[in-house]
């Protein structure tokens, strides 16, 4: 059920919002790679929580740009 609100939530934003959502996500996993890499705790399953989330927002934004031509 977390899955389709949030799924919800991507189709229902703006080009300009999914791109500064995609931004903040890429940035997070540096962080959180940066903090593995020098031995702070971090959240490393974050790591593929955002690939995926980035995917999604992706596959968001390839679907808008077909559907409009």
């Amino acid at each position: 059920m977390k899955n389709k609100d949030m799924m919800k939530q991507l189709h229902e934003m703006s080009e300009m919002e999914l791109n500064e959502k995609r931004k903040d996500l890429k940035e997070e996993i540096f962080n959180v790679r940066f903090k593995l890499v020098t031995d702070h705790a971090g959240d490393f399953t974050r790591i593929k929580y955002n690939k995926r989330l980035i995917a999604r927002i992706n596959t968001i934004i390839r679907e808008r740009e077909l559907a409009s031509k």
